[in-house]
């Protein structure tokens, strides 16, 4: 069970093994293996269920396969919650230890908000597509729009957030017209760097 005694003691052995680490980096360590770890629980198929199964009950099958089923079921689920609790518990940490930073530092730590030059609908076709993608696993959307909204100093309301996406949904022809220009960009970026190397 993680707990903070566990957890101090768990940091120390880890800065003593590696002393040129900090407490950020082993609690972004420890928040990956533990959503790989969450990943793969969800990705257990009934063979391996199955295998689970009956290495802990020493090899004997059941009279009635469904009872792994069920079994399987309730396994899932618990290391899970598991999962899920030691994931909340970094996370807190982590936002605490950003908080703490930026107490520390004051303003000269504080990121600066940075100026969105394009418009409402083009970010939420941006923040769309990543949070499709699961790039940030663990919020909500609109906790990531509001905070990515305000580092771009853009306005944000629930009802602003709900028309943009709805606009979105809407199209029928060109779907992603923001995303193309970027992919456009990029492309232009990497040809670019071509045309350098073959001039040289």
């Amino acid at each position: 069970m993680l707990t903070p005694e566990t957890y101090e003691y768990s940091l120390n052995r880890y800065i003593v093994q590696y002393p040129n680490s900090d407490e950020f980096e082993y609690i972004i360590g420890n928040l990956y293996i533990l959503r790989r770890e969450k990943s793969g629980i969800q990705g257990l198929s009934d063979y391996r269920i199955q295998e689970i199964y009956l290495e802990k009950h020493n090899d004997t099958p059941p009279e009635d396969y469904d009872i792994i089923t069920e079994w399987g079921k309730e396994y899932k689920k618990d290391k899970l919650s598991r999962i899920e609790r030691k994931i909340k518990f970094y996370q807190i940490r982590l936002d605490r230890l950003n908080n703490r930073d930026i107490e520390k530092y004051g303003k000269e730590k504080q990121v600066q908000n940075l100026n969105w030059s394009g418009d409402q609908l083009q970010l939420s076709e941006l923040l769309k597509a990543l949070l499709e993608a699961r790039m940030f696993v663990g919020h909500p959307d609109k906790e990531v729009f509001q905070k990515v909204f305000e580092l771009f100093n853009v306005e944000y309301s629930d009802s602003i957030k709900r028309d943009r996406i709805s606009t979105i949904r809407g199209r029928l022809h060109d779907m992603t017209p923001f995303l193309n220009i970027l992919q456009s960009k990029l492309e232009q970026f990497i040809k670019g760097k071509d045309a350098d190397r073959l001039n040289k």
